[in-house]
């Protein structure tokens, strides 16, 4: 497929659509529907974005088929078809592969044995952003995973950092939540209509699912894959390409001898772990050794996201024969907080005690925390209630098709009260310092675990899509908290309104105002894109010579925030392709869910249009 047959096909292809500015489709002057029209305007700046308006006094008609066809016509326009194209392209051509040659180990595997590939750390240039190093003279030989997409950490950012606490090395690193993050917009494009080898989504989906065994550790999954042990023979996980050996020196000098440099030069930060470290090099009481620093016990997140990709994987694309791990899954509800005495000091702050939503980490509190490396050592020694872990479970047991197994309703109960309270905000996420993270997590359980008709949680997306609309900035974009790159939070946000929906923004009061700050939101998006020159073959795609991507946003950290930070440019593009292809689909109005409704479709000629329900 050329691009130009691409581009052509989005802006006059099936199904009517076309390229709009303030004109109107062609409609019967008699029809009640049409007396009464939606009205399409532009967004003034870098990138014209149609703007849904209702100028009449009765409510839109947004169950009639035709105002969602209208949508559709209003917003497909080249450059929304370019940058669609562009985003699958960059994720297509940096996915982790066994690539012919000897690549980047940010897109090349890395195999145990031999030089399969470069491998690299990223050293920030402050004046050119990042640039490739050896990272062999660091002691670093970089592992991977065919069907990941690379990310990094950055530790210290606050005092490492530059100006959007990107470090001067960041090293890369290898996990589960990268990989179904970004997997799951993948799930809304349909190129099953191209040869096969021209399929870069349903390639991408393959390889992705399939990588997702691999976290398996027992019962459920953990963050990083389990690695040999290199402090005792016991297996571990942990950041594959961190060596062991100097952290823990790095670890000993300071919370020893230089602990009063530490303490002047994080003075303020949330980085107060020295107790924790002095007790994982304590022999006596771990006598596993420096291992325990990084050996995550399984957890109620990740092992929601593995179950969710999987089921979507199993509907959508059968032949693969993945299937949902439900007996994972079902894991999540033996750890649940309900008569502790021992509760996370952040928890107790924000007063999430005795909530009975899930447990982050998947294992007992009440043995001794070194007791079972085996089985993974829990960070401070105490488990915890996070707002994102929850709404991922949510999303996980409804799309599963389990929301009566125990624990649900009361981790529903408590993420509407963190939206009521705005404790979403502050208090109620410990692991993800991106604040549009749940609002983007939560509207995802809501509306892809088809809970719209539950009035509680429908309330809560209510006070959601106003403190959104309070927060969206001049122009367009949405602040990501301590993430001080603002890519990725206006990517989360504008797909959280997406899938909050416009009903509720009627039933509000606020139709007008969600349609302007949708595209308010998606003029951000266009307006940030970068070019990215493609650097692998792209069947069906030969004349493309360049990909789009945003830069990369904080979207985790570890226990204490300030400490280290993850970030992933693979990540953010991902999440803005997710929400220019929903915007693309009127996904706001019509409803629809991933499963039950429409997605779009390739086909050789170009993109089009959208494949049929439940496909």
């Amino acid at each position: 497929m050329s691009r130009r047959a691409f581009l052509h096909s989005l802006a006059a292809g099936v199904a009517g659509l076309v390229a709009v500015s303030c004109s109107q489709p062609s409609r019967d002057p008699d029809s009640v529907f049409w007396r009464e029209a939606p009205q399409a305007g532009t967004l003034g700046g870098d990138a014209a974005v149609a703007v849904i308006q209702w100028p009449h006094a009765a409510p839109p008609r947004l169950a009639d088929p035709r105002f969602a066809r209208f949508v559709r016509e209003a917003r497909s326009t080249p450059d929304i078809g370019r940058t669609i194209e562009g985003a699958l392209l960059y994720l297509d051509d940096t996915q982790i592969r066994d690539r012919p040659g000897r690549h980047s180990s940010l897109f090349d595997y890395c195999a145990p044995q031999g030089e399969t590939c470069s491998s690299v750390v990223l050293r920030n240039t402050l004046t050119h952003g990042y640039v490739e190093r050896d990272s062999r003279p660091l002691g670093i030989s970089v592992r991977n995973v065919p069907g990941e997409w690379a990310n990094t950490i950055h530790f210290l950012p606050d005092v490492l950092g530059d100006a959007e606490g990107e470090v001067g090395v960041a090293v890369q690193d290898s996990n589960v939540f990268v990989t179904a993050g970004v997997l799951y917009p993948l799930y809304f494009i349909d190129d099953q209509r191209m040869p096969p080898e021209a399929r870069p989504a349903a390639t991408m989906r393959s390889l992705g699912a399939a990588s997702l065994a691999g976290y398996r550790r027992g019962p459920a999954y953990s963050f990083w894959r389990e690695i040999p042990g290199e402090t005792s023979d016991v297996p571990r996980t942990g950041a594959p390409n961190l060596p062991i050996h100097s952290v823990r020196r790095l670890a000993a000098a300071l919370s020893g001898p230089l602990f009063p440099l530490w303490r002047l030069v994080t003075a303020g930060l949330n980085v107060n772990v020295e107790d924790w470290v002095r007790l994982v090099l304590d022999d006596n009481r771990n006598p596993h050794g420096f291992d325990a620093i990084f050996n995550l016990p399984n957890d109620a997140d990740d092992t929601a996201l593995v179950a969710a990709i999987q089921r979507l994987h199993s509907r959508l694309q059968p032949g693969d024969r993945v299937r949902p791990d439900l007996g994972a899954l079902r894991v999540l509800t033996r750890y649940r907080d309900r008569g502790r005495d021992r509760h996370d000091p952040r928890n107790r702050a924000g007063g999430a005690i005795d909530t009975g939503a899930f447990l982050t980490w998947l294992t007992d509190e009440e043995r001794d925390v070194f007791s079972a490396p085996e089985a993974g050592v829990m960070p401070l020694g105490v488990n915890n209630v996070d707002c994102v872990v929850n709404a991922n479970a949510l999303f996980s047991l409804s799309i599963n098709g389990v929301r009566d197994w125990a624990g649900f309703a009361r981790a529903r109960d408590f993420l509407v009260s963190a939206v009521r309270s705005r404790a979403w905000v502050q208090s109620c996420v410990l692991y993800y310092p991106q604040r549009m993270m749940l609002p983007y997590t939560l509207s995802r359980a809501y509306r892809e675990g088809g809970l719209s008709s539950d009035p509680t949680l429908r309330g809560a997306m209510g006070l959601m899509l106003r403190d959104l609309l309070t927060m969206q900035e001049s122009d367009g974009a949405f602040p990501g908290g301590t993430d001080r790159t603002r890519d990725l939070s206006t990517a989360l946000a504008t797909s959280a309104l997406l899938n909050i929906g416009a009903a509720v923004a009627q039933e509000n009061g606020q139709f007008n105002a969600y349609q302007h700050a949708l595209a308010r939101g998606i003029g951000y998006l266009l307006d940030h894109r970068r070019e990215y020159p493609l650097g692998f073959a792209h069947p069906g795609f030969a004349a493309a010579t360049h990909g789009y991507r945003w830069n990369s946003g904080l979207f985790f950290s570890g226990s204490y925030g300030d400490l280290a930070h993850w970030r992933s440019e693979a990540y953010t593009t991902a999440i803005a392709l997710e929400a220019l292809v929903k915007f693309a689909l009127a996904y706001d109005v019509t409803g629809d869910t991933l499963l039950g409704g429409a997605r779009l479709r390739i086909e050789p000629t170009g993109l089009a249009g959208f494949a049929p329900r439940g496909r």
